[in-house]
């Protein structure tokens, strides 16, 4: 059995700027509304409205946050199976689970049209602009799927070897 986990290779400080940046946009876009809504007497018009939209674009920040920054992907060979999960914290959620027979080819990953007879592609990989990229295609159960994914040479070497 062979594992490993592919995460972003940033650094906090990166994480923390962001961070500030999106309270910056949040207090004063909040703030900014409320003022160009109040009227000559003070009263605030659309108030649960700017409450509302403050909510929802505090909501997406977060999930946008959490998905682009603290996913993993991790990618294993468990006998003839390849697997990838994709992990959050402690929880892991099954992506991929194949038989390598099914995998037909591996190139390097240079544009979004890549292999592209393959179908739709499926991003099973972290936002970093270090590591090499490679584009799988496979077929399964009749249907051709392909997946952009960061694999080290050692599991490159695993996959092709025997697929």
């Amino acid at each position: 059995m062979f594992s490993e986990i592919n995460e972003w290779q940033g650094k906090w400080s990166r994480i923390l700027f962001e961070f500030f940046i999106f309270m910056f946009i949040y207090t004063f876009g909040s703030a900014g509304a409320t003022t160009l809504l109040t009227d000559a007497n003070g009263n605030v018009r659309y108030g649960l409205l700017i409450d509302v939209v403050c909510i929802i674009y505090f909501a997406l920040a977060l999930w946008l946050f959490v998905r682009y920054r603290f996913t993993k992907f991790r990618y294993s060979i468990e006998g003839e199976m390849f697997k990838v999960y994709k992990v959050i914290g402690k929880s892991q959620r099954l992506l991929l689970n194949v038989e390598k027979d099914c995998i037909h080819k591996i190139e390097l990953f240079e544009s979004k049209d890549t292999l592209k007879e393959y179908g739709p592609l499926m991003n099973y990989c972290v936002i970093d602009k270090v590591s090499k990229k490679y584009v799988c295609a496979l077929e399964y159960e009749g249907k051709k799927y392909r997946f952009v994914f960061q694999p080290t040479d050692n599991l490159l070497k695993l996959i092709t070897d025997e697929a």
